[in-house]
């Protein structure tokens, strides 16, 4: 099961861990994800704090990764960087205590008790080793004496054999400066975790850094063999990036600006280019937003162009979800018909 422990790395570890995280300059690449629930391209709550992230490279140069969480795919393997020795000395720590292998970390900043948390979720794990826990190792800023975060587990609610939206808390903790939290495999499958924001009735301001550690199977390397060039994208580019509010520096250092090598295994040994990830990715984006501008401008004929748009792109509608959307325009046409006649 899931264990938290306090006083986890010893003084000198410790030390060289805080040191490296205070001198981290956190960013936030992560600023646009994929509601799968709504199908619309929005801003994430769970990206809201500065991070950075590392993975310990493989023997034969490739990259644990991508961790597939569909965020950030843009930036493997240009921006995972190659874990310094004291994340490997903190992957030998949990290797020591809890006999599991971790190769990826992502250091998370909170800084504003507001605007930096983690909306309930579960981490995607099918890229992981079979079996394999997460581990959440908290460093607080003023050490025993700052001000921790509260990190929470919350069960499904389940009401008439359905699933309800909202969770209640199963396990509510303010993790404490150097304890290590393991979240084992089947508590990431049933439950959620969340950082919530602070309550600042009862809690303090204060920095908080959350270093999570994954082992990860899957790969990503540069195959000089297999290259796509910037024109095979079917959406973004580099203006795109900048409208999500990217600099132009920085979006001119990922392949939707120049020529890909990158190519990804996957678990299963399947082997993918970055760039039909991208694409995929990117074509649901715009896929979503077809469907959102058909219904607000309630046309069945720009409704029934994306579902040939979609098709065409990879990432077509099911039948059932194209008579979901038929209904819901239908359903908004009448609605304003309704408010018409009754006004």
């Amino acid at each position: 099961g899931s264990q938290y422990v306090q006083g986890f790395l010893k003084p000198g570890l410790l030390g060289r861990m805080v040191e490296f995280v205070e001198n981290l300059e956190p960013h936030n690449p992560y600023p646009f994800v994929l509601d799968k629930q709504q199908e619309e391209e929005r801003l994430s709550p769970r990206n809201s704090a500065p991070k950075r992230e590392f993975a310990i490279y493989n023997d034969d140069g490739s990259i644990p990764g991508p961790y597939a969480w569909g965020q950030f795919q843009e930036g493997y393997g240009e921006w995972v960087e190659n874990a310094p020795d004291v994340l490997r000395e903190l992957a030998g720590a949990i290797k020591t205590s809890f006999k599991e292998v971790v190769n990826h970390f992502i250091v998370i900043q909170y800084d504003d008790s507001v605007e930096n948390y983690a909306n309930p979720h579960k981490d995607e794990n099918d890229q992981w080793a079979d079996g394999a826990s997460f581990f959440n190792i908290s460093l607080v800023d003023g050490g025993a004496d700052g001000s921790p975060r509260r990190f929470q587990i919350l069960r499904p609610n389940v009401v008439d054999g359905k699933v309800e939206k909202k969770w209640p808390v199963a396990w509510e903790e303010a993790l404490a400066h150097n304890s290590c939290l393991a979240v084992d495999s089947d508590t990431n499958n049933y439950y959620k975790h969340a950082v919530p924001p602070r309550d600042l009735k009862r809690e303090v301001e204060g920095t908080r850094w959350s270093i999570v550690c994954r082992h990860l199977v899957s790969s990503i390397r540069k195959d000089p063999k297999y290259v796509r060039t910037v024109g095979c994208y079917k959406v973004t580019n580099v203006e795109t990036l900048q409208r999500w509010k990217f600099t132009k520096e920085f979006a001119d250092a990922f392949p939707f600006a120049k020529d890909s090598e990158w190519v990804i295994t996957w678990k299963d040994g399947r082997t993918q280019h970055l760039t039909e990830l991208i694409n995929e990715r990117e074509c649901k984006f715009r896929r979503s937003q077809l469907k959102n501008e058909a219904h607000a401008k309630r046309s069945f004929d720009l409704l029934e162009d994306t579902f040939t748009w979609a098709e065409n792109n990879g990432v077509g509608f099911n039948r059932s979800s194209q008579k979901y959307h038929r209904e819901k325009l239908q359903g908004l046409i009448e609605a304003d018909e309704g408010g018409a006649s009754s006004g």
